[in-house]
């Protein structure tokens, strides 16, 4: 029986061998790009955005957005919090993130605590309209995501009304 199985196996090496190799180059265009957009989202012209304006200095991010914009803009733009909050950032820093993006009080001075140039988040958390009542002013504002800049900055300013639907996937903007 020993020597049947062996048999099999000994057979079915190449065959496995076959198909991993016709399956490589379909891994292989999939891993190439992530596909990207489930909400919230930056809009791809936020991106953009950023880049034509050639913003630099400190943003405080959404969460989820941290490794993008490192991505995309680092060393221009460093980011207040990524992907990696629980191994990298302490327990204060994530908890002041999740205070400030619910707009409590406590924590509505986060970006000056942090030194942010430009705050980047979804258009709708709580935050939005307090730190508008602040001072701070829209720099880009899309269907999804705003970036304001703190109260007497110079930066230009863009706001789109619709954004393009593409199906995107990183590492593009």
């Amino acid at each position: 029986a020993d020597d049947v199985q062996q048999k099999r196996i000994r057979l079915l090496r190449p065959a496995m061998a076959v198909v991993v190799i016709a399956l490589l180059p379909f891994v292989a265009s999939r891993a190439s790009h992530i596909r990207i957009g489930h909400p919230p989202m930056p809009e791809r012209e936020a991106a953009e955005f950023v880049d034509r304006a050639g913003l630099h200095g400190r943003v405080l991010v959404w969460f989820d957005w941290g490794e993008y914009v490192i991505w995309h803009f680092s060393p221009r733009l460093q980011v207040s919090i990524d992907g990696r909050r629980e191994t990298v950032y302490s327990d204060n820093l994530i908890d002041s993130h999740m205070a400030f993006y619910l707009g409590e009080q406590t924590a509505i001075d986060l970006p000056a605590r942090i030194a942010a140039d430009y705050v980047w988040v979804p258009k709708w958390i709580p935050v939005v309209p307090k730190l508008r009542n602040a001072g701070w002013t829209a720099a880009f504002e899309g269907p999804q995501s705003i970036i304001l800049t703190r109260p007497g900055s110079a930066a230009p300013h863009m706001t789109l009304l619709t954004a393009d639907s593409t199906p995107r996937a990183f590492p593009g903007p």
